[in-house]
C-alpha cells in the first residue's frame, strides 16, 4: 500500500498536469475523455518516454535580456520561455531573389520577416559560447561567400538611430558576430535563423 506522503505526491502531480493541460487549451470534458481512453494515453506515454530518452540539449532562456554590444542599444526583443537546443528546430530562411543570387531591399525583407518566427539574439550568443553545437553546414559557402546568419527576433539601434540585426558567421578561421542595418540591400549569402517544427516519431 502506498504511503500517505506518496499519495499526496501523486495527487499533486496530477493536479499540476491538469492545470498545464487546461493552460494549453484542454477542456475538463476533454481531459475526462482522455482519462477513459487508455489507447490514447499509451501513445502519449511513448512520446514522453522518447523525449526523456532524447537527452535534451542545453537550455536557452529566450526571454532573458539579450547582450547589447558596445555602440548599440536594444530596440525590440521577441521571445519568451526556454528552448532546449535542437538544430533541427532552426531553419535558414532566404527570399526567392536571394536564393537566385540577387539582392533584396531591407524594407522588403523586414516586412517578410514579420511573417516568420525568427530566433532571437539569445540563441546567437548561446551558440557563440558553445561553438561545438553550431551546425557544420553553416560554414558552407553560398554563392561563393560564407553565410551570415541573422537573428531577427532581436532588433537593435546603431548610434545614428538606424535599426540593425546581429549575425553569426564563419570567417574561414573562426566564428564571429557582427550587425547590419535593416535598411540596406541584403545579399544572397545572408540568411535568417527561423523556427522549424520538429516532428516527434512515435
Amino acid at each position: 500500500m502506498a504511503s500517505k506522503s506518496s499519495q499526496f505526491y501523486v495527487l499533486g502531480v496530477a493536479h499540476k498536469l491538469c492545470l498545464a493541460a487546461e493552460a494549453v487549451g484542454f477542456t475538463p470534458e476533454e481531459l475526462d475523455i482522455l482519462a477513459d481512453n487508455p489507447q490514447v494515453l499509451e501513445v502519449l506515454l511513448k512520446v514522453v518516454r522518447k523525449k526523456l530518452r532524447g537527452a535534451p540539449g542545453p537550455v536557452i532562456d529566450l526571454g532573458a535580456r539579450p547582450l547589447v554590444p558596445r555602440g548599440l542599444t536594444l530596440m525590440k526583443h521577441d521571445g519568451e520561455g526556454v528552448f532546449a537546443w535542437d538544430p533541427r528546430a532552426v531553419s535558414l530562411f532566404q527570399m526567392e531573389e536571394q536564393r537566385r543570387g540577387s539582392l533584396v531591399s531591407g524594407s522588403r525583407l523586414f516586412e517578410e520577416m514579420k511573417r516568420t518566427v525568427a530566433w532571437n539574439a539569445n540563441v546567437l550568443d548561446f551558440l557563440l559560447g558553445n561553438q561545438g553545437l553550431i551546425p557544420e553546414n553553416w560554414k558552407e559557402r553560398v554563392h561563393g561567400c560564407y553565410p551570415l546568419i541573422y537573428f531577427w527576433g532581436t532588433l537593435y539601434r546603431m548610434a545614428d538611430g538606424s535599426p540593425c540585426v546581429r549575425y553569426l558567421a564563419w570567417n574561414g578561421a573562426k566564428w564571429v558576430m557582427g550587425h547590419s542595418p535593416v535598411q540596406s540591400d541584403w545579399m544572397s549569402h545572408t540568411a535568417a535563423a527561423v523556427y522549424r517544427l520538429v516532428e516527434v516519431d512515435i
